[in-house]
């Protein structure tokens, strides 16, 4: 059940019926107004309901004071503020003097602390502030102590109990300040809410602690009054009195931001539970909801924000693998028609290089079984004598083709040394052409220089040896190209292995 937050706040300014023993006061009207602005704002106290008693008389006060703790519920916050006069009778027992009290009929003209209590006792709730700013305000713990024992209830849930703040000791006077707004113990209440100097942890909340040792370090200091406080049977966490404005939610804000900032969003919900367990006791559950739904909100929008940009260069640099996933989740987080048509371009753009892919493995795994084949020969244990074989027999049959015909013998030469050339230096093949032609070119130039002394042979050697000299260049160059092509098979075999 949620809670809900109750104040009856009384001010006692006037005392017409025994005015020589009771003179005015000017602050308790301010006081409570004071303090009616801020507990009732909801962006501080977030009371329900606030009451204010301005010089009423003490069977009325006493019939509010019944009816609120009567219709509070156990989860319910009820907290009573009085701000006048305190007066002891001839026992010692503190008494709240009304509009119609009588010093002399106290007893039957004022409130009786011990009356308050009573009324206490009978009430459902119990979650309650009692905030006395009067002379003599210490001696209530006469009236609520009465075993001289602070926990003399037991049976109490969490964050319940009873809490006091006393303006002064059992033998104090209250003090009223000259230029004051308000009095002297209610001003640094209203100062520490409003200003936000009780809450000395900067969670944004001002518990019933920081309230009162804010107060109680300011007077000290001035030293003026001495605050006292009593806690009766307090369990659980500290009593949130009141927000401390806006900044609450900034800082609560910060506070649920941190909580899930670099968690999926699907473990949201377990951090967003353990925040509102830490904060549990404070009432306004609706608020709290309110300010999650924002920064859940903000955080969406900026997941969402990320993930277009990381989707669009994705697709820029046509990593459609990253493109997808990213879509993906955006669409978890928003399904809207820009990621389902950017998702479509990002599958369409893996189907094709998926193709592209399958066609270049095709192609390369023909060439890379040749190189593979070759290469095997060599890797297994005879591939060194298969290979000394095969230089033999080929050095033998270029032997005998050059000696039964020596032309051709010569082209065959040439171009399987061009081959070699360009298997060993594949990078320049138009260089090593040329290197290799070289010598034929030297050969022309001898054979047309010895045509000068034999007539008629100037002649065979351009109409006959011509032709066939640069069909040895052309066998030069195009055996470099094919040693430097079957060099870029093997490197290729190598890399596809890889």
């Amino acid at each position: 059940m949620t809670e809900q937050r109750f104040a009856i706040l009384i001010a006692s300014s006037l005392y017409p019926k025994d005015p020589k023993l009771l003179e005015p006061l000017r602050c308790p009207g301010n006081d409570v107004d004071g303090l009616n602005e801020i507990l009732s704002s909801e962006n501080y106290g977030a009371f329900v309901r606030s009451i204010v008693l301005k010089d009423k008389p003490h069977y009325e006060i006493l019939k509010q004071l019944n009816l609120t703790l009567t219709q509070a519920s156990k989860d319910d916050l009820v907290l009573i503020y009085y701000s006048g006069h305190g007066k002891l009778n001839r026992s010692g027992r503190l008494h709240l003097a009304t509009v119609d009290t009588e010093v002399n009929l106290l007893e039957t003209t004022s409130i009786p602390v011990e009356r308050i209590r009573d009324l206490i006792d009978m009430s459902r709730s119990k979650k309650i502030v009692l905030i006395l700013d009067c002379c003599y305000s210490g001696r209530v713990r006469d009236a609520f102590l009465k075993s001289g024992v602070d926990d003399h209830l037991k049976q109490v849930q969490i964050d319940q109990g009873i809490y006091i703040l006393t303006a002064s000791t059992g033998i104090q006077v209250a003090r009223e300040k000259e230029g004051d707004e308000y009095s002297h113990f209610t001003k640094y209440i209203i100062e520490g809410i409003k200003d936000g100097k009780a809450d000395t942890d900067n969670d944004g909340f001002v518990t019933i602690t920081d309230l009162f040792r804010y107060s109680e370090k300011q007077m000290r200091e001035e030293a003026a009054q001495v605050p006292m406080r009593w806690d009766l049977n307090v369990q659980g966490s500290e009593l949130l009195v009141a927000r401390t404005g806006d900044s609450w939610k900034e800082r609560h804000s910060e506070l649920i931001r941190e909580k899930l900032i670099g968690l999926e969003r699907d473990r949201w919900p377990n951090a967003l539970n353990t925040y509102r367990e830490s904060f549990r006791g404070w009432v306004i559950s609706t608020e709290q909801e309110r300010l999650i739904d924002e920064v859940t909100s903000r955080l969406t929008r900026e997941k969402i924000s990320f993930l277009d940009r990381e989707s669009h260069a994705a697709i820029e640099r046509e990593d459609w693998s990253a493109a997808i996933n990213t879509l993906q989740t955006w669409l978890t987080l928003e399904p809207a028609p820009e990621p389902r048509e950017r998702l479509v371009i990002a599958k369409r753009g893996l189907d094709s290089a998926m193709e592209n892919r399958l066609v270049g493995a095709e192609t390369i795994s023909f060439e890379r079984r040749i190189v593979s084949r070759i290469e095997s020969l060599f890797k297994t244990g005879y591939g060194k004598y298969m290979l000394l074989s095969g230089m033999l027999l080929g050095f033998t049959v270029l032997i005998a083709v050059f000696v039964l015909k020596p032309l051709i013998g010569c082209f065959l030469v040439y171009g399987i040394f061009g081959a070699v050339l360009g298997f060993a230096k594949p990078n320049d093949p138009w260089r090593l052409g040329l290197a290799l032609s070289l010598p034929f070119l030297f050969v022309f130039g001898i054979s047309l220089g010895i045509g000068r002394f034999f007539r008629g042979y100037s002649l065979v050697l351009i109409a006959q040896d011509m032709p066939l000299v640069l069909a040895g260049l052309l066998t030069a160059y195009c055996a470099a190209h094919m040693g430097a092509w079957l060099s870029s098979l093997r490197r290729l075999g190598r890399e596809g292995t890889r």
